[in-house]
């Protein structure tokens, strides 16, 4: 059964997930598709691809995040305002005249501590039926101004889609993933429509807790959205870009092959050797190589081909069991419990992340 076409049984609340995926090759936007069985293409790369696909006639499980969060509102120097608005496209109707079956609103993005932003994103005009898309920062999950957020979220009637923001992981502080569970319990306490879009792992929680859509990036820029890196944690994140990050189901993380490496000794202490269909019983520690400047095409088509078969497989398992957060959450504890046996028989740490960690 495709992940995207999951039935929930009765008496049982759950959502769908989609791969989070850039228009920029047709042939990975049908891949993602085929295997995670929706697609959430992003800005005008997602909406060229859209294009494509509806003059061949193959939009269905096709969605769009017009992703206006990440870039400027502001028109270009010499451009008068109202010229910049004549420019930009008009997202809604964009998505209407492809007849998708979810239509998003151009998404607004929510400072830390800006309270101003946050009415603002809540409040501002979007289409009949459309869905709301806010980009908040991790910070509102939480802090105090997690309960302002509710409020908002209270007395706001659209649909409403989510993104994290945050230089790393939006959800590694204590409380965040909390946050993230009271803000969909806040949202859909009817069957109104809830999405956590551009997200990680946290969009199999999500769905398996309620939420309508989860979002999955197959990139690590597609998993959140990112801010803006200080110099030497820019200089740092350039020097790891020519080190492959592979997913790794034993311990529902994303590893670097050269912390893969660390249990080459060991023979990959029973974590590294996969049989996804990608991986035909190849094992992750061929991903324990670093390269000069950005990965080798073939590499990283490889590490994300494992990743795209080996998450949304656990999507699967996730979402079609008969009680899918109890299942989610004992998938977070058995990972937790992987970690800790690696440390206590090798004394290797490869630790689970908070936000896995934290869904106990």
């Amino acid at each position: 059964m495709a992940i995207g076409a999951t039935v929930a049984k009765v008496g049982t609340r759950r959502g769908v997930v989609s791969a989070y995926v850039s228009g920029e090759s047709l042939e990975l936007v049908r891949e993602a598709r085929r295997i995670a069985g929706r697609v959430t293409l992003v800005g005008k790369s997602g909406l060229k691809a859209i294009t494509q696909l509806s003059r061949a006639r193959d939009l269905e499980n096709v969605d769009l995040d017009p992703g206006t969060y990440v870039g400027r509102s502001d028109p270009p120097e010499g451009l008068l305002p109202l010229d910049w608005d004549e420019l930009r496209l008009d997202w809604e109707k964009q998505q209407r005249l492809h007849r998708l079956d979810v239509v998003r609103a151009e998404g607004t993005f929510v400072p830390k501590g800006d309270f101003d932003a946050l009415r603002e994103a809540f409040t501002k005009t979007v289409d009949a039926g459309a869905v709301r898309v806010v980009s908040l920062h991790g910070w509102w999950l939480h802090s105090a101004g997690l309960q302002d957020l509710l409020v908002l979220v209270r007395h706001c009637d659209e649909a409403l889609g989510f993104v994290l923001a945050g230089l790393f992981d939006p959800l590694e502080a204590a409380g965040a993933v909390d946050g993230l569970r009271e803000l969909l319990d806040e949202a859909s306490p009817t069957a109104r429509r809830v999405e956590l879009l551009r997200t990680d792992l946290a969009g199999i929680g999500f769905a398996a807790a309620g939420g309508a859509l989860g979002s999955i990036g197959l990139g690590t820029s597609s998993r959140h959205h990112g801010l803006p890196l200080l110099r030497q944690a820019r200089e740092a994140y350039e020097q790891r870009k020519g080190i492959p990050r592979v997913f790794v189901p034993a311990l529902l993380a994303w590893k670097k092959g050269t912390e893969l490496g660390a249990l080459a000794p060991f023979d990959g202490a029973g974590i590294t050797n996969c049989s996804c269909l990608p991986c035909d019983g190849r094992d992750l520690l061929r991903f324990d190589q670093e390269y000069k400047g950005n990965l080798p095409a073939g590499v990283r088509e490889d590490a994300r081909a494992h990743d795209l078969y080996t998450v949304f497989e656990l999507a699967k398992t996730v979402l079609n069991s008969r009680d899918p957060l109890a299942t989610w959450v004992e998938e977070c504890r058995r990972a937790e419990r992987v970690a800790l046996g690696i440390h206590s028989a090798y004394r290797i740490d490869l630790t689970v992340p908070p936000s896995v960690r934290a869904w106990k």
